[in-house]
Parts: structure tokens; sequence; C-alpha cells
């Protein structure tokens, strides 16, 4: 290595702030940091605002909190203990986590989930928890202690877009604890806060805290030109490297008025310096060349994300990023662009993977000087600043793509609360069709719906009834249509009827004949107005007198039509659709639905309310020896005497479904897990198969056990096992999931 390329190194931190070990790296700043510590020094509870990309967080952490360590200011002293933390969802317990840690109050206790508990009953017990936990601490005897905030907009973006994600008492709760613990002399306490300004407002959700902001407000002022150019030059000097004043100018004039500017400039300036540093050209300075190929200002990030996006491993793995980042971002009704942290394995459950393999997906976005994410030791994903959602394309369409999925899926589950309590009906076209093209296209689960509203299953329910009261609405308006087609034929040929009556005896005798065949059409059980008329029509058409066609009279149409639909179908619905013996019968769990299952190798579907409908027939190759309804009723597994299962989706008219093959001969049970996730199938074949219907390709899991047919099987509650019953005269306990095989317990009970 040269001499001029030793110790170099890339100075700036790319999208994410400034930490406090890189003070070294901060320029630009000195003045409002100098403000910040007078300010400190009034105000015993500071509110550091400003727009998102100001540098709010980066001031704090590279600014005042190395200042205060370093004694800079001997108004304020120089022995502080600094206790970090963000609101998240759970702001007591956070807040509790950040005094806990070694280097702030520590903890007796080795187990990092039961050392908060303590500190945390505390905090819950009265709104002077915080001031009386400082009082009590050894560690403070010398000093003081600063709680610092950070993201505190996070109390109100929590709880607003998920409603129940952060309780409204702990976040009042939380707030009242940093006043009361800034304004108790005795409490040695001092708080500092950043805050996005556009949530100021919203403030006022919280008694005593507008009061309190206004006393120690600090709004962070925009970067003057000088400022600016220091924050630009000084970082490359400390990394031993130059930069060309013809580039410094064009970074000055592009800077202009872009609300993001400080995270996006230093996102820029660090992949110049990487283009820069990995170029022939890296022995002169920085220049107008690398800038343009990093993409500039305007499209260095977007550029960059999408280089992450690309690297990932096929489609499967773009569409799980997809689905993590609409989970860790946010549009809110206001239209205010979000971060919104969540845990790995929520974000798993809702993408289909496992941790382990989102974790792999992370790592593409903040490997190489990616900082697009960041994941805590508590593995908690976020990403790093909201400039990523306005300045990557790709991720402000998710965002607006998954806010309309958002509220689609509450005006439903709004909809379906009501008509559960009276007070709305089932959905109608156009809503009803374009919810039910949302519904296909975007295919919900459980686990993302409880972001926004935990009534999924309800919404599942109501839509399934609004889609099936419409086709009987469409069906009846098809028999009308039908009946006046009817209507007119009749005018018709009552008209041919009133030029041919010459004769009142071969009148008297067309007319009972006519009555005669009508009113035995009906008898037989013709079904409906519109089957009973044609049916009297086409056969007095057919029938002759004394070598005479006979028309309808006006007298037979008027017996064919009268109370038609009075006639009824036979009781036992199942012989009017099959053609073999009935194997099984089921109920779905509202009671909405009846499954049959026949030796003709269909199942059909029958609406208890209308056992008149046409039954909608789901197509096996074999004979249909068993069938389940899932515990939401929006499925219905089928399985055949051929070894194949088939899960049909009961809310999608579509009659195809996946078939899942595994097993060697006949299905003699089916079940579904309580939770939904999993379908287990008992066979001849002496096998259970356990079926993860989450996971998109539905990998199973061969149960061998048992030493005969296995006739039976059942879930626990719990959907934590998994029971088999055999002709072997065992039962077996599987435990559900991937060590099912290796868990497994015998019970030889007869």
């Amino acid at each position: 290595m040269t001499p001029l390329l030793e110790g170099r190194f890339n100075p700036f931190p790319g999208l994410r702030p400034f930490k406090e070990t890189e003070a070294h790296l901060f320029f630009g700043r000195s003045d409002q940091t100098d403000d910040l510590l007078a300010e400190l020094k009034s105000s015993r509870f500071v509110a550091v605002l400003g727009a998102s990309g100001s540098g709010k967080s980066t001031l704090v952490k590279a600014g005042l909190l190395p200042a205060l360590h370093g004694g800079f200011s001997v108004a304020v002293g120089s022995h502080w203990t600094v206790a970090t933390c963000r609101p998240g969802g759970n702001p007591l317990h956070n807040l509790a986590q950040a005094l806990v840690l070694p280097d702030v109050l520590g903890t007796d206790s080795d187990d990092p989930v039961m050392a908060p508990a303590p500190i945390e009953a505390m905090l819950r017990r009265s709104s002077l928890g915080l001031a009386d936990v400082a009082r009590r601490a050894e560690q403070l005897r010398a000093g003081r202690l600063l709680v610092f905030v950070d993201q505190f907009e996070e109390l109100f973006r929590f709880h607003s877009a998920a409603g129940h994600a952060a309780r409204p008492a702990d976040a009042a709760a939380f707030t009242q604890l940093l006043i009361e613990a800034a304004r108790d002399d005795s409490a040695i306490v001092d708080v500092i806060i950043t805050m996005r300004s556009d949530f100021l407002g919203d403030c006022s959700q919280f008694r005593e805290l507008p009061e309190t902001i206004n006393r120690g407000l600090y709004l962070v002022p925009r970067m003057t030109r000088s400022q600016l150019r220091e924050a630009i030059t000084a970082p490359i000097a400390v990394g031993n490297g130059t930069i060309a004043p013809r580039l410094v100018q064009r970074l000055l004039n592009d800077a202009g008025a872009d609300p993001d500017l400080l995270p996006v400039l230093q996102h820029a300036l660090m992949r110049t310096w990487d283009i820069w540093a990995g170029s022939e050209t890296a022995w002169g300075p920085i220049d107008l060349e690398h800038y343009d190929a990093s993409g500039g200002l305007e499209e260095a990030l977007a550029r960059h994300a999408d280089e992450a996006y690309h690297a990932l491993d096929g489609d499967r793995q773009r569409s799980i990023a997809e689905t993590m980042f609409k989970g860790l971002t946010e549009l809110g009704p206001d239209g205010r662009e979000m971060r919104r942290p969540a845990p790995l394995a929520d974000l798993a459950k809702v993408a289909g993977t496992t941790a382990v393999e989102l974790e792999d997906i992370i790592d593409q976005f903040t490997q190489q000087g990616r900082s697009f994410v960041t994941l805590s030791a508590d593995e908690v994903a976020d990403i790093s600043h909201e400039s990523l959602i306005r300045k990557w394309p790709r991720l402000r369409t998710w965002v607006g793509a998954e806010a309309a999925s958002r509220d689609v899926y509450l005006r439903l589950a709004d909809a379906a609360d009501r008509w559960s309590r009276g007070a709305a009906a089932l959905l109608r076209d156009p809503d009803l069709q374009l919810t039910v093209n949302w519904w296909n296209e975007s295919k919900p689960n459980r686990d993302w719906a409880a972001r926004y509203s935990p009534n999924f299953d309800e919404a599942a329910t109501y839509l399934a009834r609004s889609r099936r009261a419409a086709t009987r609405r469409r069906a009846l308006a098809a028999a009308g249509v039908a009946v006046l087609a009817g209507l007119t034929i009749v005018s018709a040929l009552l008209a041919v009827l009133a030029v041919r009556q010459t004769n009142e005896a071969q009148r008297q005798r067309r007319t009972a004949t006519a009555q005669q065949l009508a009113a035995r059409s009906i008898n037989e059980g013709a079904p409906g107005r519109v089957v009973g008329l044609l049916t009297a029509i086409e056969a007095v058409q057919a029938t002759e007198v004394d070598g005479v066609r006979l028309p309808v009279s006006e007298l037979a149409l008027r017996s064919a039509l009268k109370d038609p639909l009075s006639v009824k179908l036979p009781a036992r619905v199942g012989q009017l659709g099959h053609a073999g013996p009935i194997n099984t019968v089921r109920f779905s769990p509202d009671g909405a639905w009846l499954a049959t299952g026949s030796d003709d190798g269909t199942a059909l579907l029958w609406d208890v309310d209308e056992p008149t409908a046409e039954p909608r027939p789901l197509e096996h190759a074999d004979v249909v020896t068993s069938l389940a309804f899932s515990p939401d009723g929006t499925r219905l597994a089928t399985g055949s005497r051929d070894g194949t299962a088939l899960v049909w989706d009961l809310v999608d008219t579509g009659d195809e479904a996946e078939p899942l093959t595994g097993h060697a001969t006949a299905i003699r049970s089916l079940a579904f897990s309580p939770d939904g996730q999993w379908l287990a199938t008992a066979s001849e074949d002496e096998t259970a198969l356990l079926w993860n219907l989450d996971e998109p390709d539905r990998p199973q899991t061969r149960l061998p056990g048992h030493e005969g047919f296995v006739r039976t099987l059942a879930f626990s509650p719990d959907s934590r096992w998994l029971a088999t019953g055999s002709g072997d005269e065992t039962a077996i306990l599987w435990p559900v999931g991937e060590d099912a095989v290796t868990g497994s317990r015998v019970l030889q009970a007869h």
C-alpha cells in the first residue's frame, strides 16, 4: 500500500444516523451542539424537533452526548449516565430495558427477559416511578441520569396505525413518568426527546405534554452553506482522502431544499467514496465522475437499494423482501410516511417463511455499506430512515399498495363487525366484487391482518356469506328473465288460440287436457316457477287430440302458475346430485354449508339455507372417502381412494385445487389444526401425513409409526399435538412441527 492510501477509510455512515462513537466524523454542527447544551441547562426536559431528515437523532448522539461525557460544558457537568430507548409498541417495557443495561443502572439478574421486570413494576406503580428508580440507584450518587427517548413519535404512530399495537394507557403513563422525573429536583433526572415536527399537534393527546415541550423546545435549524461545506470536506480529510472543489460546489448546489438532505447526502457521499476508492483514479481527489457514477443526490439511494433487491436469490426471496418492507413501513391516514419496527418472528409469519431465511434476506440490505435495514439485539427489524420510502420508488410503490390493502381490509372488518351486530347488510356489487378481487389477489392471512384488526375470521365469513347471497340474487334475476320470456311466448300462444277457437266442444277438451298435464308436471316435483311453467308448456305442445296439436289454454297456464313455489323437494338432498353412494358428510363450522362425498368421485357443497339451489361440484379422480372443513370455514379438504387430498378455497369460486399427493392408497380421515396452519391425512398405507398449509409449496412430514391402517386422527385444541389411531391397536402422539417424528409417543392403550 502506498503512503497515500495508508489509513484510508470511508468516513460516511450512509443512511443511518451517526453513533456516539463516530463523533470524530461529525462536522458542521458545533453551534447547534452548544445551543442544545444551553437548552439542557435551562430546561431539564428538552424536545428536539425537526423535519424528517433534519438530523435530530445524529445531533443528539454524535453532538450532545459526546459533549456531555467529555465535560465540554461546566454548567451541566460531566458525570452523566445515559439511558437511550425508543417507545415502540411497549414504551414502559422498553424504558425498563434501557435502564437495566450494564452501562446504565445494571441488574443483578442474568436473565435478559426477567431483568427489566422489577424496574418495569416500579415504573407502572405511579407517575413518580422513574424518579423513584433514579433516587434509589447507587450509580447516580455522583452524577445525573439522562433519559434519551429517540423517535418519540412512535407513541402516536403505533397507536394510530394499528389501534391495538400500543395501549393508550401505557403511552400516557410513559409521558407522565418523563414529565414528573424531569421536574422533581431530588430525582437528578433530565429528559431529552427527538420527534418529527409534523407530529407536534399529536402531543395534545397527553396531559401536560404540550406545556412541557413549550418550555424546552429546540427546533433543529437548517444547516447553512458553510456548515454543509464543513460536513462534506472535513470527514473526507479524516478518512485520508481529498475532494475536488468543483464537486463540493456541485454538492452544495444539488442540496437545494430537499427535506431529506442530510441522510441522502451522507449516503451519496458514502457511495461516491466507494466508487472513487475502487477506481483507477483513487490516487487523485474524489471528483464529478465518481459522484455521477453513484447517481448523485437524486438517484444514489434508489440505485443502491435496487442493487440489494436484485442480489436476492430469485422471485421467492424478492417476494419475501417486499412483504418485509411493507411490514416495516406505514403510510398514515394523512399520507405521512412512517417507520414501523417489527419483531423478526412476526415478519416471518406474515411472509410465510422462517426467521432464519428472513435474516438472510436482511443481510443483503445491511452488508457492503448498505444500511437500509437494522436488526437489534432482541431481533426487532427496522428501516434506517423514512427517506428510504421517499427516495426508493420501488418501496414507495409497495407502501402505497400496502396502504390500499389495509384500507380495504379495515372496511371489510368494520362491515363484518357491524353486520354481526345487525347494524349493516351483506356486501353488494360493486363493493362486493372489488373486495373479492382484492382478496383473491392479495391472499391475506391472519398474521398480516392482526397488524390492523384482529377480526380476520369474522371478515372472511362475512365476505363468504356476501358472495353466497349475491349468487342467489343472480340466480333469481336469471329466473325472472326466464319467466318474462315464458310469459311472452304464452302471450303469443294465446293470440293464436283466440283465432283458432271456433268450436266450443274442442276448446273444452283442450282445456281439460292442458289442466291435467300441468297439474301432473307440478305434482311430480318440477322445481320452481320457471321449470313448472316450461314443463307444462312443453307437455301440452307435445300432446295431440284427434290428430290436432294442442296449444296451451289460458286456464291451463293459470293452473301452472298458481303458487308454483310451494312445490317441495325431497328432504334427502344428497339424492339430487350424486350418482353413487354417499360415504361421508360434514357441516361447515358456521352451519352454512353441508359437504357430501360419494363413490361417484365428487364432493358436493350444499347451501343449507337454500337446499333447492344447485350444489357446487368438487371433482376427484376417484371415490371421495373423507371430508374436513377448516376452523374458519373458508377451506374444505377432501380425501380420495387414490391417496390424494385436495384443499378447496370456498371463498374463491374457482374450482381448481392443488392436489396433495403422498399416500400410496386410500385416505381414511382428514383433520385441520385449530389454528388452520396444518392439515393431517390418515391412510390405509399405515402412515399419516402432516401438511404445512402456510408454506407456498405445502411441505409434508411423513409419520410412519403404525403397523396397520391409520383409521382416525385429531389435533389438540392448542394445535401442538396430533393424535393418530390405527388398526394395530395403538395410538401415537406426534408434536406438530419439524420434530414430529423424533418427538412422537406411542400409547398402547388397547
